[in-house]
């Protein structure tokens, strides 16, 4: 520990001479100036006994719409009660006592003499009649103060008794030779440390604490610091949030009540103290910083006039919220949030999730202009998304043989420009075309499974231990085949086209903290369906947009929008429609319709769409009789119309008032044994037999329930009791729908 104090003070008396002889008209001095001269005179030669066996006659005065000064009088009283044992009384400037201690920007005489003295970055006390003023210009000159009084004013002195006279005076600009820097600590030396990170014994957030600002400082500074509980004798410690002892209680006594940090060098110690786990991150990171900022290159210092509190310092640490988030994140094992709209892979468990995050967002910025194909897959990883090597032919693929990569001329001319030999397939042999240009390199897997070309500026993969620092090649080219190779989500087969418009952009929430306790909204449920008005093809669709907290919608509206021009362009139908969920949209004779279900009742409920932004709404069962699902797709077949509700299926006729609950039948329920005890969000289908099928998820990603509804919509049937109804389909883990196509004749 040192202490940066040179006293010097040969022009202290000459300069505060004002501070004892401009006498305030306050009522209670004589007229008379020799009397007056005489007074003054005698006081400056006198002591003030500010404490005398541990008690005081003072009271600090202050302006209480001065929040500078009002802090500082806080932190003074804690001084005298610490140093001294004596709880001053603190009083508004409003009224006069007979001994004051006058702290910050009063309306003083005295205040207004010691002002006059001072420069713009200054601090000072002085002696005034029988009280003590003390002023200073700003929080960083307020906390050198506080140093100066400790350091100078109480120095040498025991704690029954405290005196001040003129020869304590003192103006920081005008005495430059003197400083008061407070305690320094080394807290790395030529890479060692003498300390240890102490946290709370059998305090468990407090030990997560100390582990991670272990982890933290040797990050930054290679140095492995060794954490203990706050039981034993630790002669040098950083002190975090939940451990006990007076330097942090003295440190958490200067906080807010709440949002708040504080970092303090308290003689030898360094604390961090927080008023939550949010601001004990934030209060890591600001102390790393400050770390850093007092880092020579061989020892890592941190001065008491570097202590920091948050709330003092108008809440402005400025830091990277993506950062913060990653911190936070991997301290508390919370939800990852924050997104690049890059390929990213999702996963149940949260710290999976958040682990292939970071791989993933290294591998796109390792890849850089490079791309990645797959053997026999029509997909090419490129600039962080997953494109189509042909967007006009799904079934042409990447063909990797015997070191050999050929791909569709139509994505090898967006990469490497025209003018590519192409073979009678229309394909382009990118390993050939490599060989004659320098511009680019290509590896290739062993087993023949990827290739990655890379241009020059890239650093060619070779599927080793090659590490780039963060992951080895390996790791990055493993990562490569999970976007082509997926055991839920085959990559399609055909030549399929999605809308280019954005319908609806709800800005997803960035850099939170924990799912558990952010609200935010997102979309759900989209549903569409395809008319003809007035011999023009009219899309309308339905979507949810619901408000989340700790993933259970606790609020939703429907939205219905439609496009006239193919999905160029979206007009709104019905701006919201509160509380409806899970809503399928429809067309019947003209008009069109919503079915779904109520946020909060479950009920199975029926929206007819009028003009204007006008509908009619009506329930048509309660949520015992059916239970809400998601929207799959309404069949028309038979001259009825049926819709699946999860374990059972309405059904109306197509002639019928669809408004009337009377129109509709229900189903028996199908989560029996013999049915689909575990079926659930399925699509309702038309046969080739003519007959009424429903096909349901089950938990298996390569299975599906197929169950038979009776003509009447009012039983199930099994299909297939031997195999317990159920059939292979190439993907089934979640909502399917299923539709034919009179073209192929396939579903």
């Amino acid at each position: 520990m040192k202490r940066i104090i040179a006293l010097t003070l040969v022009v202290v008396t000459l300069f505060l001479i004002s501070c004892n002889t401009d006498t305030p008209d306050d009522g209670i001095h004589t007229d008379d100036s020799q009397s007056t001269s005489e007074t003054n005179a005698d006081i400056s030669e006198k002591d003030i006994t500010l404490v005398k066996d541990g008690r005081s006659d003072y009271v600090i005065v202050c302006n209480y719409k001065d929040e500078l000064g009002k802090t500082f009088a806080n932190d003074f009283w804690e001084m005298m009660f610490v140093s001294f044992g004596v709880s001053l009384n603190t009083k508004s400037d409003s009224s006069s006592y007979e001994k004051e201690i006058i702290i910050g920007d009063t309306g003083r005489e005295a205040t207004l003499s010691l002002k006059a003295q001072m420069s713009d970055e200054d601090f000072g006390v002085c002696k005034y009649e029988n009280d003590i003023v003390m002023y200073a210009t700003n929080e960083a000159q307020y906390a050198k103060l506080l140093i100066a009084l400790r350091d100078y004013v109480f120095a040498g002195t025991d704690n029954q008794e405290l005196t001040f006279n003129d020869e304590k005076n003192f103006i920081s600009s005008l005495n430059p030779d003197i400083t008061f820097g407070g305690n320094e600590v080394e807290l790395i030396k030529n890479g060692k440390s003498e300390y240890s990170i102490v946290y709370g014994k059998g305090n468990t957030d407090s030990m997560m604490y100390a582990v991670y600002l272990k982890q933290y400082i040797n990050e930054i500074f290679g140095v492995n610091i060794p954490i203990t509980d706050d039981s034993g004798n630790v002669k040098k410690g950083i002190i975090v949030k939940g451990a006990s002892g007076q330097a942090i209680s003295l440190t958490e006594a200067k906080l807010d009540t709440k949002d708040d940090f504080a970092i303090t060098v308290t003689g030898d110690d360094i604390v961090l103290a927080a008023t939550d786990n949010e601001k004990t991150v934030l209060g890591m990171m600001k102390l790393v910083e400050m770390l850093k900022h007092g880092f020579d290159g061989t020892v890592v210092k941190l001065s008491e006039e570097d202590n920091y509190i948050y709330s003092r310092q108008g809440r402005a640490f400025e830091y990277s919220l993506k950062e913060y988030c990653e911190r936070y994140q991997s301290i508390y094992n919370t939800y990852s949030s924050y997104h690049e709209d890059k390929l990213y892979n999702t996963s149940w468990v949260p710290q999976s999730a958040k682990d292939d995050q970071k791989l993933v967002e290294a591998l796109v910025e390792r890849m850089g202009g490079a791309f990645a194909v797959s053997n026999g897959s029509s997909s090419v990883l490129y600039e962080g998304f997953v494109r189509k090597l042909d967007i006009y032919d799904y079934t042409k693929t990447a063909k990797i043989t015997s070191g050999t990569v050929k791909i569709p001329a139509y994505f090898a001319e967006q990469y490497f420009g025209t003018g590519l030999v192409k073979d009678a397939d229309g394909y382009v042999d990118v390993t050939k075309y490599i060989e004659g240009n320098s511009k680019y390199s290509i590896y290739v897997s062993s087993d023949g499974r990827l290739a990655v070309i890379t241009p020059s500026d890239v650093k060619a993969f070779t599927g080793t231990t090659s590490s780039d620092g963060k992951y080895t090649d390996k790791q990055y080219c493993d990562r490569m085949l999970e976007f082509f190779y997926s055991s839920v989500i085959p990559e399609p087969g055909v030549n399929t086209e999605q809308s280019r418009v954005v319908i609806e952009y709800i800005e997803y929430p960035q850099y939170v903290l924990d799912f558990k306790t952010n609200e935010y909204q997102t979309t759900y449920s989209p549903s569409i369906v395809v008319v003809k008005e007035n011999g023009k093809s009219v899309y309308y669709v339905s979507y949810e947009i619901s408000t989340v907290i700790d993933y259970d919608e606790y609020a939703t509206y429907t939205v219905v929008k439609k496009s006239v021009d193919e999905g160029e362009t979206w007009k709104t139908v019905i701006e919201k429609i509160p509380d409806l969920r899970w809503a399928s949209v429809f067309e019947n004779k003209g008009v069109i319709y919503l079915l779904g279900s109520d946020l909060y009742t479950g009920s199975a409920i029926i929206i007819k769409v009028g003009e204007n932004g006008d509908y009619k709404k009506a329930e048509l069962f309660k949520q015992s009789e059916v239970e809400g699902t998601a929207p799959g797709a309404v069949l028309h077949a038979n001259g009825r119309i049926y819709k699946a509700y999860h374990i059972a299926t309405i059904s109306a006729s197509e002639d019928a008032d669809l408004m009337k609950a009377s129109s509709w039948t229900v189903s028996n329920k199908t989560n029996v044994s013999s049915l689909a005890p575990s079926g659930g969000e399925g699509s309702m289908v038309q046969g080739k037999d003519g007959q009424i099928y429903q096909v349901m998820h089950t938990d298996s990603t390569q299975e599906a329930y197929v169950l038979r509804l009776s003509a009447d919509g009012k039983t199930y049937y099994a299909t297939k009791p031997s195999t317990g109804n159920k059939v292979e389909f190439p993907t089934c883990i979640s909502k399917t729908s299923v539709i034919y196509d009179e073209v192929s004749g396939k579903y």
